[in-house]
């Protein structure tokens, strides 16, 4: 494992607006080589139908033979069992991420850390654990999971989850994804996720077609890569929409 200054660099996030802050990296302390083998598949060796299986030795003395009886008739639903193998992380996550925080402090000086709604109890005991073992005051932040119309969970789509990196997801996928958006949350979305007034969001609520949409993605990309890559992402779009439209034109011409 590196020394501890070894990762004050290479282990953060260096912001972009100029303020020298830094955001580092969870797990960053962790060893690099087989991360992912060594916590998420240390208990894959063998699959095991329940986490608690019945003991079959007792140590209780034998009890006298008795005539047998017919249970009564149960009308609770049987035990859930779960034939995949569980994992090290899933019976220790919460110490992990815990650990992790104190990590980060001891490392970088991280005192606040951010998450979903899902991960209070993490967060927290990294704040309990920081306490108790260096006496330092740490902050947990956390804001409500955006769910989509249909209750899913947003961000993370049956492709993976939505990178804002450009160098994990372009500038016109990351377009895309926002102008797909379900009908039932473009309005909601134009409020959380772009600075327009809610005024013109209201009116825009009221549309019919994709022009929300449109609105939607246009003002989502430009937060996050600026708006002189939308000139690109339309001559994207036309060129593919015009590709399409005359591959439509030409298969109706040969029928």
């Amino acid at each position: 494992m590196k020394d501890s200054e070894d990762f004050v660099e290479e282990d953060c996030v260096q912001a972009e607006d100029g303020g020298g802050g830094k955001v580092p990296r969870t797990l960053s302390w962790w060893p690099s080589s087989g991360r992912s083998s060594n916590l998420n598949d240390r208990s894959n060796s063998r699959s095991q139908s329940r986490a608690c299986p019945p003991s079959t030795t007792s140590l209780a003395p034998p009890l006298e033979s008795t005539p047998p009886t017919t249970p009564p008739a149960s009308t609770s639903p049987p035990p859930q069992t779960r034939e995949a193998p569980f994992s090290f992380l899933e019976f220790n996550y919460v110490i992990l991420q815990a650990y992790d925080f104190l990590e980060l402090r001891r490392r970088h000086g991280a005192r606040l850390q951010l998450g979903g709604s899902d991960q209070w109890r993490n967060i927290i005991s990294g704040v309990e654990l920081g306490r108790r073992v260096d006496s330092v005051q740490l902050f947990a932040l956390t804001a409500p999971l955006v769910t989509t119309s249909d209750g899913k969970n947003m961000g993370k789509t049956a492709n993976g989850a939505v990178w804002l990196n450009a160098d994990r997801l372009s500038e016109y996928d990351y377009w895309q994804f926002w102008r797909n958006t379900d009908d039932g949350d473009v309005g909601r979305f134009l409020k959380l996720f772009t600075e327009l007034p809610l005024e013109e969001i209201e009116t825009m609520e009221r549309w019919t077609g994709a022009d929300a949409k449109v609105v939607l993605a246009d003002e989502a990309t430009a937060l996050l890569h600026g708006r002189e890559c939308l000139k690109a992402i339309r001559d994207t779009v036309d060129s593919v929409f015009k590709g399409t439209k005359g591959a439509d034109a030409l298969a109706e011409g040969l029928n």
